[in-house]
Formats: C-alpha cells, sequence, structure tokens
C-alpha cells in the first residue's frame, strides 16, 4: 500500500467515508471532526475540498451549542446521501451529496451525544447510539426520517454493532453497553409495517435465559408504535 494523497481536516479529525450510490462511486469523501465542529467534502480522487459545512447550532432542547463535534459517518446505498451524527446536538444529518454546489441537508432529531453505530442486515436503517442518553436512534434512510429512538441500558457503544437472525425475533441488530453485562437488540425485521421498529433488552451477556422477558414480534401495529423504545423488563399491562 502507497499513500496517493493526503489532507489535513482539522486537529481532532472523527470519521470519514465515500460517497457510495450507484452513479456517484468514490466520486466524493467527507470527513468530519471534532475540532474545529465541521464535516469536510472532498475531490474523492485528489481530496481536493470541495465544501466545508460547519455544525454549530440548536441541541434537541433547544439550547445553542458553539462546538458539537460530528460523530460517526456512513454512506448509503439507498440515496446519494451521507449520514452524518453530530454529537452535542443529538442531530442527525443526511446530506444529499447529488449536487454538491447546491448541497441540500435533512436535520432529524434524536437524542444528544450521539457517537458509533452501524446498519441494519437491510442496509436502510442506520442505528446509532446516543450513548449519554442511553438510546438508539434507527433512521429509516429511504423516508429520510426517524423510525425509533430505543431506550436502552446505560451507556450504548456497539461499534457497528452485529446483525443476526433470533430464532424467535428474526432479524436484529445488536449493541453491548460500557461498564456493564447487557446486550440490547433491536428488531430490524422487515419493510412490512407490521415489523417496525422496537427495543428488547438482554441481561447476563448470553441473552439465553431471558426469553421470557422479551418482547416479540407483534402482528399489531398499534401494538408496535406502543411499544417503540419501551424496555423489555418494564411493567405492561
Amino acid at each position: 500500500p502507497t499513500t496517493v494523497a493526503t489532507v489535513r481536516l482539522g486537529s481532532d479529525a472523527r470519521s470519514v467515508d465515500s460517497s457510495r450510490f450507484k452513479g456517484f462511486e468514490d466520486k466524493y469523501l467527507i470527513g468530519g471532526t471534532y475540532w474545529p465542529p465541521q464535516y469536510s467534502i472532498m475531490d474523492g480522487e485528489t481530496l481536493e475540498p470541495m465544501k466545508v459545512v460547519s455544525t454549530r447550532g440548536n441541541t434537541v432542547d433547544g439550547d445553542y451549542h458553539p462546538e458539537p463535534r460530528v460523530a460517526s459517518i456512513v454512506g448509503s446505498l439507498t440515496k446519494p446521501e451521507w449520514v452524518v451524527n453530530v454529537k452535542e446536538t443529538g442531530m442527525i444529518l443526511l446530506v444529499d451529496y447529488s449536487d454538491i454546489k447546491n448541497l441540500k441537508t435533512t436535520t432529524i432529531e434524536s437524542a444528544k451525544f450521539l457517537h458509533d453505530g452501524g446498519w441494519d442486515a437491510s442496509g436502510r436503517y442506520f442505528m446509532v447510539a446516543a450513548n449519554a442518553s442511553n438510546k438508539v436512534a434507527a433512521v429509516d434512510t429511504k423516508t429520510g426520517k426517524l423510525a425509533a429512538l430505543v431506550d436502552t441500558a446505560k451507556i450504548p457503544h456497539p461499534g457497528r454493532g452485529a446483525n443476526f437472525v433470533h430464532p424467535e425475533f428474526g432479524p436484529v441488530w445488536s449493541t453491548g453497553h460500557l461498564g456493564d453485562d447487557v446486550v440490547s437488540l433491536i428488531s430490524t425485521a422487515s419493510d412490512d409495517p407490521k415489523c417496525q421498529v422496537q427495543g428488547s433488552q438482554l441481561e447476563g451477556g448470553s441473552g439465553t435465559e431471558d426469553a421470557g422477558r422479551r418482547q416479540p414480534v407483534r402482528e399489531d401495529p398499534s401494538e408496535v408504535e406502543e411499544l417503540l423504545g419501551r424496555r423489555a423488563d418494564e411493567p405492561r399491562a
């Protein structure tokens, strides 16, 4: 391997990704920084900067934050967009790179202290931990909206998380937690409205002992909506 190009984005860079949508493969590169609080868009071949965008702004609570850091960034395969997670504000930015000169951004409110995350098995939902808020946000990159904000145990810290097929719940995305023997599973079953995102939490590491406390996939969409973000060990009627 040989270094063919370098660029300095700031004094503390956090995450980079390329454009991934069909027709834009590796055409652009995006990089986020802790300082300055911004993300930069570059030419994918030369790394020449094309656009620098500040992330300063209001938090989900309505307070202005002067130095919100850029956490994880991922490229969508659903649209020509990047998912940019702004840590302290709790804002998730869907940055449309189809027209760099006339950049369009969709801002999604979630929860503060966004950090890392990964895709569900379908590649449609991006699951990102708001770790100091003890939540995981599920972003639907097809609709450009927040699908769910799921309460978890303290400090979810997934890295990219893990996808697997559970024998009872079907496809799930999982995350561990800093300093705790908890694994949280979030159902990402399908695009079927009967199988919307819902939360489930397993304690004790393996998850095999707690089947009686897990939430099954609901057949009634209203039941699913009622359970969004509810921890599996909370009382239910």
